[in-house]
């Protein structure tokens, strides 16, 4: 199965969004992946956010600290038991996406990570096709219901699609005008191609 989604980059990525982008950036159509140090506090909280300064990419740098850590919240390192201060190399990738790409203000984790042709029946791809779902996001990011908003033409591939959403999805939250997480909905699509 071929998937019309990028290649997992080495590092755990986020994908940021068309309304996170800095407005000379957007105008100037600046795509590329920024590779990024988080050091994490013990309750899981980051920090610092460290981007190499310059380059090409200058511009989409200090905003892509500024994304993760307005929204990042990771689980905390334990050693023997109890949580620590840790360090975590992330990318962070921007591209200026096509508006059926919706995430509804939250930031897909790793979304390369969700679905694999493994996971997936090959009976019931003998064609090119694909699904797209529509999760409702919690203010966790986490997704507590999915639907079928673009059917594949087989049931069982549409619910096996939502059953890898809703165990795998993973945002960074979507936030508010006063920098509250917030609930929202979100699309997700998988495509494949013929014989795969």
């Amino acid at each position: 199965m071929a998937f019309s989604t990028p290649a997992l980059a080495e590092k755990p990525y986020f994908s940021m969004l068309r309304a996170d982008y800095p407005a000379a950036a957007l105008a100037a159509g600046i795509e590329g992946d920024v590779p990024v140090t988080l050091y994490i506090r013990d309750d899981g909280t980051i920090d610092r956010c460290v981007a190499e300064p310059g380059g090409k990419l200058a511009l989409l740098k200090r905003a892509s600290c500024a994304v993760i850590a307005q929204r990042g919240l990771f689980a905390p390192t334990l050693k023997h038991g109890k949580p620590v201060a840790s360090e975590a190399a992330v990318i962070a990738r921007w591209r200026i996406l096509p508006v059926d790409s919706y995430s509804g203000g939250a930031t897909p984790i790793s979304p390369t990570d969700w679905v694999s042709a493994a996971d997936l029946p090959s009976s019931t791809m003998d064609a090119a096709g694909g699904v797209v779902v529509a999760l409702d996001v919690a203010d966790t990011g986490r997704p507590t219901s999915c639907s079928i908003e673009k059917s594949s033409g087989s049931a069982v591939l549409d619910r096996k699609i939502c059953q890898l959403a809703l165990a795998r999805a993973r945002y960074l939250a979507a936030v508010d005008d006063q920098g509250r997480f917030r609930a929202t909905k979100a699309l997700f699509k998988v495509k494949w191609e013929s014989g795969m």
